[in-house]
């Protein structure tokens, strides 16, 4: 049995040797990783009533969310043919305090399977209702505003990782 063994072996390595080397070698040869742009537009929805009812400041959070934006590498521009970042913002006064509703959503381009149509579809969303007095609304809501801004900042940059 180990006669046998062993002359299988030694002829395993003999065709082993007898065969030929590839006559080049090469790599297999990927093509570069395309660089998506990262950009889209952005659009604020506060009623003028609730920016001056509550001391809300449009520009302040636009400047907020286009810093956070610009930190990310999310360029901002006003091409209708992006998708759009959406922030909604809705108070209500209660007694003697204020309920906002509050969402930041994405928007973007989605092909229908059933018809192949293009829609614009909500791909990604955030929403909370808070309760505070009146003095405080604007601070609040400044902070959940940054809190879903820095939400919706990791999970775009998770989803424009290249697939390659």
């Amino acid at each position: 049995m180990k006669n046998i063994l062993l002359m299988l072996l030694v002829a395993a390595g003999l065709q082993a040797q007898t065969t030929p080397p590839p006559a080049e070698f090469s790599m297999p040869v990927h093509a570069p990783k395309q660089t998506v742009e990262k950009a889209m537009r952005v659009k604020i929805d506060i009623s003028e009533g609730d920016l001056s009812t509550y001391g809300l400041q449009q520009s302040a959070i636009y400047n907020e969310i286009m810093t956070r934006l610009s930190l990310a590498s999310i360029q901002i521009k006003e091409d209708p043919s992006l998708p759009q970042l959406v922030l909604r913002v809705k108070a209500i006064q209660a007694d003697r305090a204020v309920a906002a509703f509050i969402q930041l959503g994405f928007f973007e381009d989605a092909s229908l399977s059933r018809n192949q149509s293009i829609v614009q579809a909500l791909t990604w969303s955030q929403a909370t209702m808070l309760s505070c007095a009146k003095e405080d609304l604007a601070k609040e809501v400044s902070q959940v505003i940054i809190q879903m801004t820095n939400s919706f900042i990791l999970e775009y940059q998770k989803a424009m990782v290249p697939l390659n």
